[in-house]
């Protein structure tokens, strides 16, 4: 009796996923046999190669063309994506710890905050949806009450989640008040993306660790002078 009433309503999801297992077996045979000629042409492949194809080839990588990655519908879910609380020591131990935690609470009972004005400088390797970087820099913005000094810079070879993030951080700032300008910038074979306020707060997102430690090299030396 109860197969026979949710039988209908289960028919259209087992159909998309019988779709969307077909359309995952024909990515995965099209990646299987792109590997297959790299490794006639050029001989073995390593370990670091095989995986640098299968996590962000252009056409086939499973970062760069899978739709739905995190929580709902996707594959996994990380600390960040269960709540505030990951992004929020995060942002203590990187304000000074213990002392700005100290400073916090004594606001809270006498109203009087002095805020550390400490540069910090942030690189965040595969941002996923940006959740982890908007707890820590509204964490940040809560202790500081300002971004001054601050620079987060972001690694990630999908364009598709770093839209995601920039639009989320984006909006955050504009909530506070905090507009960025854009730029877009060239450092080494690939252009980056740039956003920096008029109050020396900035970030930026690159594909390569290397591409974005030239940048943040770039910027520290730039504001020496």
């Amino acid at each position: 009796m109860i197969r026979r009433i949710f039988r209908p309503l289960l028919a259209p999801l087992q159909t998309r996923g019988i779709i969307i297992e077909k359309e995952v077996k024909q990515t995965e045979n099209k990646l299987l046999a792109k590997i297959g000629e790299k490794i006639k042409s050029n001989g073995p492949m390593s370990v670091a190669e095989f995986m640098n194809i299968c996590v962000s080839d252009p056409e086939y990588g499973y970062y760069t063309t899978k739709q739905q990655i995190f929580n709902v519908g996707g594959d996994f879910t990380t600390a960040p994506e269960l709540g505030q609380f990951f992004g929020e020591v995060f942002a203590l131990l990187n304000s000074k710890s213990l002392g700005v935690w100290i400073e916090v609470l004594l606001k809270q009972m006498l109203g009087v905050l002095k805020v550390p004005s400490t540069p910090i400088s942030i690189i965040e390797l595969g941002p996923g949806t940006g959740k982890l970087a908007l707890d820590v820099l509204r964490s940040l913005f809560t202790i500081r009450k300002s971004l001054q000094g601050i620079n987060m810079s972001f690694v990630d070879i999908s364009d598709k989640l770093k839209t995601t993030q920039q639009q989320k951080l984006l909006n955050f700032l504009q909530s506070k008040n905090v507009y960025m300008n854009y730029k877009e910038i060239e450092v080494g074979p690939q252009k980056m993306d740039s956003f920096t306020s008029d109050g020396d707060f900035s970030m930026c997102w690159g594909r390569t660790l290397a591409q974005v430690m030239e940048h943040d090299l770039r910027r520290m030396e730039s504001a020496k002078k």
